[in-house]
């Protein structure tokens, strides 16, 4: 082996064929660059273009080209378009031989709360029992309440019924917030809290929902790290109000 081939005899058969693939995408480059140049001033304007205009460009082009070529052999991976981290030794590029992790990923719900899907991405079945569904009334069901004779006067604190309690039992948020602290520690356990909004009830972001889900979105199981599912349940009617 003389000096003069040590260089590439250093280089295995895919360095080799890199480094031709970077010459050639430059040659085409260069060509194409030219060539593209020339066709496109002669078919609009009739002229021809001067040749230092044409080598800049073929030039620049070569160079461009060639540099897309070098950023897609010797990307990742190791293959001849791969990404980073190259070569086929599987060291450093994600060769067969590299070590990978085997261990599962572990999500965690953007919320921290308990998932309620399975495995397969189908929806767990909760006990109804450890459900409490909490409507959120409106002003005008309340005022029809009391036309009805249901309730004895209007009182935009008391707007909330739990489907335990009967159709005129209204609490005020503070009621709400103490009768689900008392559900919780209760048998079955307390898994999910639904609040139920009307076609005339407030929207999430007035205060008389969206207080009671900032609270109930802190509610945890007792000793437990588990905290209580809460979500909407839109329906597209009217409140009953007798």
């Amino acid at each position: 082996m003389t000096f003069a081939t040590l260089p590439i005899a250093m280089l295995s058969m895919d360095d080799i064929v890199r480094y031709l693939a970077i010459v050639g995408g430059g040659a085409v480059g260069a060509f194409v660059t030219g060539f593209l140049t020339q066709t496109i001033v002669r078919g609009y304007t009739g002229q021809t273009v001067p040749q230092w205009v044409v080598w800049t460009l073929r030039i620049l082009g070569g160079v461009a080209f060639g540099w897309l070529v070098y950023l897609l052999v010797f990307g990742q991976g190791g293959s001849l378009f791969g990404g980073l981290g190259g070569g086929g030794n599987g060291k450093d590029g994600g060769g067969k031989d590299s070590p990978r992790d085997t261990t599962p990923a572990v999500t965690t719900p953007k919320d921290g709360k308990a998932d309620d899907k399975s495995k397969d991405g189908s929806p767990v079945p909760v006990d109804k029992s450890s459900v409490v569904r909490v409507q959120v009334l409106g002003d005008d069901p309340l005022q029809e309440m009391v036309k009805a004779g249901r309730v004895k006067s209007f009182d935009s604190d008391r707007c909330y019924r739990v489907d335990d309690d009967g159709p005129a039992d209204l609490k005020t948020l503070k009621e709400v917030e103490q009768y689900l602290l008392q559900r919780v520690r209760r048998e079955p356990p307390l898994k999910r809290i639904e609040l139920v909004l009307y076609k005339d009830s407030p929207q999430k972001k007035v205060p008389r929902v969206s207080e009671l889900k900032k609270w109930a979105d802190d509610l945890t199981l007792p000793g437990k790290d588990e905290k209580v599912i809460v979500d909407y349940k839109e329906l597209g009617e009217a409140a009953p109000v007798r």
